[in-house]
């Protein structure tokens, strides 16, 4: 079964607090199904690349699986080398999409930006885009490093840019314009 994540977040949208919690405490015990975690066991294999997601960086992360133990496992981040002890239930075996885009008007929300991502955002200071690469998620901002300084921008300003997009922008050469000799 493939979820659409981006529609269970718009539904929950209009649910109050105590309806999320009571959703979070099923959730949970149905997490911690012996059946569930048995069944996620029996496609790995050690050695396995995989796929887990990180709520920190809110994106996918490439791992390989070095040891399965009763509840959770243990992996090595292919980008960094760190190794992590996880649920189960972090684990992505089916690939299934981890995008959820439901930005409601202008801006972006939380759980659409991930690290290492490319943003852009209008600087109105000096009416010009700018571009960068998410560096840290906080509660009501997110750090950009762009290529000159650091920014921290507000969710509803951000907007996703294609990187081919920030690509061009980063190997542009600034505009020079010589003078002419006078005659």
């Amino acid at each position: 079964m493939s979820v659409n994540y981006s529609e269970v977040v718009k539904m929950l949208d209009t649910a109050s607090a105590f309806d999320l919690y009571r959703l979070n405490v099923a959730i949970q015990y149905m997490l911690d199904d012996p059946r569930r975690i048995l069944g996620i066991k029996r496609v790995l294999r050690i050695g396995q690349e995989i796929e887990y997601f990180d709520e920190t960086h809110n994106t996918p992360i490439k791992a390989i699986l070095l040891e399965c133990n009763k509840t959770k496992v243990l992996v090595q981040n292919l980008t960094d080398g760190k190794r992590w002890k996880l649920p189960y239930y972090w684990l992505n075996i089916e690939q299934a999409d981890t995008v959820i885009n439901n930005s409601k008007g202008t801006g972006l929300q939380r759980h659409e930006v991930g690290i290492g991502e490319v943003l852009g955002f209008m600087n109105s200071r000096e009416n010009v885009e700018m571009y960068g690469k998410v560096i840290r998620l906080n509660p009501k901002t997110v750090t950009l490093q762009c290529k000159t300084a650091r920014w921290k921008v507000p969710y509803r300003l951000l907007f996703k840019v294609i990187s081919a997009e920030y690509e061009a922008h980063e190997q542009r050469e600034p505009l020079i314009l010589e003078s002419m000799p006078s005659e």
